[in-house]
């Protein structure tokens, strides 16, 4: 587990975000009650899926006031679109998929080289996260959506996140206490 301020320092250095605009995503995430509040006299922890939560609130809410809407549609984005109600298979969702790389990035190296071929790309204009390998792209839209087109006349407008930097980000905040 990481505190804010380690969270916010890794962020800004590593992923290049903002440091006044992580800790007001990271509170933001917190009145939503997504992250859990510290006691009086006990600092909040960031651990892997808190990490996460920031990461897509930060690459993917086109406004502060919508990163804990963005944190929920990414947990109900599917591979393709694929409706997965009521199916005997286990429901991935793209913000499953990057607490799975975020774990990923802590683990052997393996692990790690799988992470950092990956890049991620996290889309504002609407509900999408790419992720680009050397085997193609997977797509995480919302449930029925057609993955091969844009969701929206407007522009696309992404920010992109190479697993090389969110392994060391990662790893830096993580190493230690895994």
């Amino acid at each position: 587990m990481a505190t804010i301020a380690e969270t916010v320092a890794a962020l800004e250095r590593h992923l290049g975000f903002d440091a006044a605009r992580c800790r007001t995503i990271i509170r933001k995430l917190i009145d939503a009650e997504l992250i859990p509040s510290g006691a009086p006299g006990v600092a909040v922890e960031i651990g892997d899926p808190e990490f996460a939560m920031v990461i897509i609130a930060l690459a993917a809410a086109p406004s502060l006031r919508k990163a804990a809407d963005t944190v929920a549609t990414y947990d109900e984005m599917t591979p393709s679109g694929v409706w997965r109600e009521g199916m005997p298979i286990r429901r991935t969702s793209a913000f499953e998929y990057l607490v799975d790389a975020v774990h990923a990035a802590c683990g052997d190296l393996d692990a790690q080289k799988a992470v950092s071929g990956l890049l991620f790309e996290f889309c504002e204009t609407w509900p999408e996260m790419a992720v680009h390998s050397p085997d193609g792209t997977s797509r995480f839209v919302s449930a029925g959506a057609d993955s091969a087109h844009w969701q929206s006349g407007k522009q696309r407008r992404a920010t992109t996140i190479s697993g090389t930097a969110l392994i060391q980000c990662a790893r830096e905040l993580f190493t230690e206490k895994h």
